[in-house]
Parts: C-alpha cells; sequence; structure tokens
C-alpha cells in the first residue's frame, strides 16, 4: 500500500515536473519571443528616437533660421518704416516747398501782369511822346522842300549861315529844316507878290534881316529851339531807356517764371517718384506679411 501510494506520488511528481519543465521550457520560449519583440520594440524605439532627434534637430534648425528671418524681416520692416517716415518727410517738406513756389508764381503773375499794364501805360505815353515828337520833326522836315527855292534868291549870307550851323557840330537837319521853314514863308510871300516889285524887295530885305539873324543877331533863339529839340531828344532817350529797362525787367520775369515751372516740374516728379516709392514700399510690406505669414504655417 506505501509502495504503491509512493510509486503514486513519485508519478505525479515526475508528472508534474515534466510539467513544470514543459512550463518552463514555454515560458523560455515565450521570454526568449519577448526579448525577441523588446529587441525590436527597442530597434524600432531607437530608429525613432534617432529619427525624432534628427527631426528635433531639423525644426531646431529651421526655427533659428525662421527666428533669424524674423528678425531680418524685422530689420527690414524697422528700415523701411523710418524709410517711409523719411519719405513722408521729404514729401511734407516737397509739398511746403511746392506751396512756396505756387505763390511765389502766383505773386509774379501779378506782378507781371501788373509790369506789363505799366509797360502798356508807358508804351503809349511814349508812343503819344514820340507822334509829337515825330510830328514836330515832320514839321520841320516838310519845310526842308523850301529850302530848293532857298537858292532862287539867298546871298551869301544865307551860305554863311548855313555854313556856320553845320560846322557848329549841331543837328544840320534840323538847322537846315528850320531854315527851310523861313524860306518857305518867304516863297509864299514871293508867290502872293510876283508882280509886286516893292513887296520883293521889302521880302528881300526881311530875308536879309533873317540873314543878319542867323549871322549872329539872334542866335540864342537858335540855341533856344535846339535845347527844345535836344531835351525832347532827352525825354524821349529817357523814355527808351525806361522802356528797354522794363523790357529788361519783363524778360528777367519771364526767365524767373520759366524756373519756378522747371522747379514744380521736378517738384511734380519728385512727387509722383514719392508716390511709386510709397506703393513699391507697400509690396514689400505686403511681401514680408506673406513671407512671416508662410512662416508661422509652416
Amino acid at each position: 500500500m506505501d509502495s504503491e501510494h509512493f510509486d503514486l506520488l513519485r508519478q505525479q511528481h515526475e508528472a508534474r515536473q515534466l510539467q513544470l519543465m514543459a512550463d518552463i521550457n514555454q515560458l523560455k520560449s515565450e521570454l526568449a519571443h519577448e526579448r525577441s519583440v523588446s529587441a525590436q520594440l527597442n530597434n524600432s524605439l531607437m530608429t525613432q528616437t534617432n529619427a525624432h532627434a534628427n527631426d528635433t534637430s531639423q525644426l531646431q534648425a529651421s526655427l533659428a533660421a525662421a527666428q533669424l528671418r524674423t528678425e531680418q524681416l524685422t530689420q527690414i520692416n524697422t528700415d523701411n518704416k523710418a524709410e517711409l517716415y523719411d519719405l513722408r518727410n521729404e514729401r511734407r517738406n516737397s509739398q511746403m516747398q511746392l506751396d512756396a513756389a505756387r505763390h511765389e508764381f502766383f505773386s509774379l503773375q501779378r506782378q507781371n501782369q501788373t509790369q506789363k499794364e505799366e509797360l502798356i501805360r508807358m508804351q503809349s505815353q511814349f508812343m503819344e511822346r514820340q507822334g509829337a515828337y515825330e510830328s514836330k520833326i515832320e514839321t520841320l522836315k516838310a519845310a526842308i522842300n523850301g529850302v530848293s527855292g532857298l537858292n532862287n534868291f539867298r546871298n551869301g549870307g544865307f551860305s554863311a549861315a548855313v555854313s556856320a550851323l553845320v560846322e557848329s557840330g549841331n543837328d544840320k537837319e534840323l538847322f537846315l529844316a528850320k531854315i527851310a521853314m523861313l524860306t518857305n514863308q518867304n516863297d509864299e510871300l514871293l508867290t502872293q507878290n510876283v508882280k509886286n516889285e516893292t513887296q520883293i524887295k521889302q521880302l528881300k530885305v526881311k530875308i536879309k534881316q533873317y540873314q543878319h539873324s542867323f549871322e549872329g543877331n539872334n542866335v540864342p533863339s537858335v540855341k533856344i529851339l535846339m535845347e527844345q529839340v535836344e531835351q525832347l531828344n532827352e525825354e524821349k532817350e529817357v523814355l527808351e531807356d525806361e522802356v528797354d529797362t522794363k523790357a529788361k525787367r519783363m524778360v528777367k520775369m519771364k526767365h524767373d517764371i520759366q524756373e519756378l515751372i522747371s522747379e514744380n516740374k521736378k517738384l511734380r516728379a519728385t512727387t509722383v517718384e514719392m508716390k511709386q516709392n510709397f506703393r513699391n514700399l507697400q509690396d514689400i510690406r505686403e511681401q514680408i506679411r506673406e513671407m512671416i505669414d508662410d512662416e508661422m504655417n509652416e
């Protein structure tokens, strides 16, 4: 009984040992499998870790590049703001200069109009005086036609008077015109009294009296006439000088106006260029915003 019990126990023990060995082998197999799986997991984890490290390095490099780009864009934006501020100041200054130039231009236009009116007034006065002067000259010149009649009855006295007047260095034409006027009067007297010898004799006496007056008796009257003519000439020269001065001032004003127009064109061109620069700056700012948005989205 005991032997059978012992054999039974031994068989059970051996069966348990076999079962235990089978369990141990199964556990070893499972452990080997788990180790293999663990090794695969470790390898996969290492691969993922390395990939993550590489991704992290790339992300850090990208982040550093993005930060550097952001700093560059910030600096560019700051520079653009400063440039925009300078452009605004330049535009403001240009606008002020343009307004000042426009005001000066309008002022010069008013002065030009005033000068034109003054010039027209002086030209009118000059034309009136010149007309009066030329009328007197024409009146004197018209009397030259009577000089030919002087040759028919003049004598040495008239010749001496004319020679003295010519040699005196005065205006020959005016003196001859004055003599011609006197002789024309004599011609009219001769024509009216051609049949009256007595009147002819009286006329010759008058002619001799005129001869004596030109030989020295009434020289001051001729001087007075010359003074009047010289005064007219001086007035004419003064008026011509005034007109010439006004004309020079008008030319200078036109030149100044042309310079103002040129400056105005330059200011307009500068304004157009500033507007274009401002639009370019706006485009740059838009590009910067887009680049920052792209960097942020990445």
